[in-house]
């Protein structure tokens, strides 16, 4: 009887256990619902803007660089031509991707949790905290590379880690994985970092499981497996490049423009200081309840065999992606967004520790619900807003209230140009082209390339050869678009004019002045301007 009364009552524990459960993870799970469905309603940023003219230039049959410039890796234009290929031109197509690959997180998590954290309830703890601190960036920081890199890491992850019984399989395995890298990589270059630390687990895997005559085979065919799967991506994108005949650009950009762009941040003592800060910010600057969990995933016994492999694992693919970070010298939010994904999985383990602790009712799991609770208004440190975690909930999604002046100067132009118009934006704001439905009339779409002095001179004779070749029905010149981190120059574009006396001629012998719109001047031609209202010209 005393048997049976001890079996009784552990299975009343346990079923106390799993409502306990079931109430701490239902309403996360409402939440992250609520939350993807926000962030498709999210609008663009400045980037975001970037990406989307780029993309639309794809479709058009044009090459990123060439037709559309900017200095981003590549990847990220390919996403974007992709959402608007599906969903259309707007600006919630990338968005629906986006949230999409985030729910393609669960499934990822739930396989990964089973097989180093003994099930799938830690996994699921640990996919409501992804979704949570990647929406609470907010709309300029998410849509961005390392967003969509950090969901191909995971991905890259389960496939370097399973364990299939064939051969083949095996080699498919990570070959895949390889491939995922090698898409990470042209998102973010140090995301690809990774790599190296899945295909040393999977060589050491091999050499361990080999006899001792073919461990040498075995590891070598390992690494050919990763080797060839990282090629495949990388080729691919040379090839569509060189097939477009754009791979002097793509270089110009990624390997002169860019590099003199991280070089403007870099002081003496740079490289000793930066890595420190980029592991200090992404344990402190996001949601307090990551560290906390990552406290308790090493002070807590393992929740399975596997979980050291899996956490030390995880460990070194996040450490390529900060150091990135730190090398880029800017630590920017959205820059750890290829990172946060893992950390919140590794701090949903942690967590879930706690459901060991108490011997009634589930008495961790409740620890977890009030450690919730508690640090709810702390989450989103990257992004702080005032007024508390209600207050932000109402207004996490800025990119609305930014774009309201952007929406104005285009519906304008929209307004005063004919369809097939082409126009120019002096400024950083290429969103202007997208809202307008008007093509850009130079590839360079906005003009840091023009302000940064290592790339001024030339990129300013070709922006006036391809002005002078086909002047467009209007020029946009921005005020107030100080970009010092970019353009290389403490002036916005305004100022800026006034010493590009080519653009300025070319303005005053063809172009005036006609309405002041936010800050942004609108420039007419000469016989558009002499048609409209009498509407005071700016001088």
């Amino acid at each position: 009887m005393t048997g049976a009364s001890e079996l009784s009552a552990t299975h009343a524990r346990d079923v106390r256990a799993r409502i306990a459960e079931v109430a701490l993870l239902a309403p996360l799970l409402c939440g992250s619902a609520w939350l993807l469905f926000e962030l498709t309603r999210f609008e663009f940023g400045l980037d975001q803007g970037i990406y989307g003219v780029v993309a639309d230039a794809m479709l058009r049959g044009g090459a990123p660089y060439r037709d559309a410039w900017d200095f981003k890796p590549p990847g990220v234009y390919f996403v974007f031509a992709l959402a608007r290929g599906l969903f259309g031109h707007q600006m919630a197509s990338v968005r629906i991707l986006e949230a999409a690959s985030l729910i393609s997180l669960l499934p990822a998590f739930v396989a990964l949790s089973r097989r180093f954290a003994g099930g799938a309830l830690p996994g699921l703890l640990g996919f409501a905290l992804a979704v949570s601190g990647h929406v609470w960036l907010g709309s300029w920081h998410t849509a961005q590379p390392e967003s969509f890199g950090g969901v191909l890491l995971v991905y890259a992850l389960l496939l370097a880690t399973g364990s299939p019984r064939r051969a083949r399989e095996r080699d498919l395995a990570f070959a895949g994985s390889g491939a995922l890298y090698a898409l990470a990589a042209l998102m973010k270059p140090p995301l690809g970092g990774g790599i190296l630390v899945s295909a040393g687990f999977a060589v050491h895997a091999a050499w361990q499981g080999a006899p001792r005559e073919a461990r040498r085979r075995a590891a070598l065919r390992v690494l050919a497996a990763f080797a060839v799967g990282g090629a495949v991506p990388v080729l691919l994108v040379l090839g569509y490049f060189a097939a477009k005949g754009a791979l002097p650009a793509l270089a110009d950009a990624l390997f002169v423009f860019a590099p003199a762009y991280t070089s403007l941040n870099y002081q003496p003592g740079s490289l000793r200081i930066f890595p420190f800060r980029a592991f200090e910010f992404l344990l402190f600057r996001f949601s307090l309840l990551h560290p906390v969990g990552l406290a308790l995933l090493f002070a807590l016994p393992p929740l399975a065999p596997r979980e050291r492999e899996g956490r030390a694992h995880l460990l070194g693919v996040i450490a390529f992606g900060v150091i990135g970070v730190g090398l880029q010298g800017r630590f920017f939010v959205y820059h750890y967004a290829g990172a946060l994904p893992l950390v919140a999985l590794l701090a949903g383990w942690g967590l879930w520790k706690l459901t060991r602790i108490g011997r009634s009712y589930a008495l961790g799991t409740a620890g977890i619900a009030l450690l919730i609770l508690l640090l709810a208004n702390a989450n989103d440190r990257g992004n702080p807003l005032p007024g508390g975690f209600l207050t932000r909930v109402r207004t996490f999604d800025d990119g609305h209230a930014r774009n309201e002046a952007v929406r104005r100067v285009a519906s304008w132009v929209a307004a005063h140009t004919r369809e097939g118009d082409r126009i120019y934006v002096w400024g950083f704001e290429p969103l202007v082209y997208d809202l307008a439905g008007r093509l850009p009339a130079s590839h360079y779409i906005y003009n840091a390339a023009q302000r940064a002095p290592w790339s001024r001179a030339k990129a300013r004779g070709e922006l006036m050869q391809e002005l002078r070749g086909a002047p467009p029905a209007a020029v946009l010149v921005e005020h107030g678009d100080l970009h010092p981190g970019t353009a290389g120059s403490d002036v916005d574009s305004a100022t800026e004019l006034e010493h590009f006396p080519r653009l300025n001629e070319f303005l005053s012998d063809g172009y005036m002045p006609v309405v002041r719109i936010g800050r942004f001047t609108v420039y007419l031609t000469r016989d558009a301007a002499a048609t409209l209202p009498s509407e005071p010209a700016l001088p």
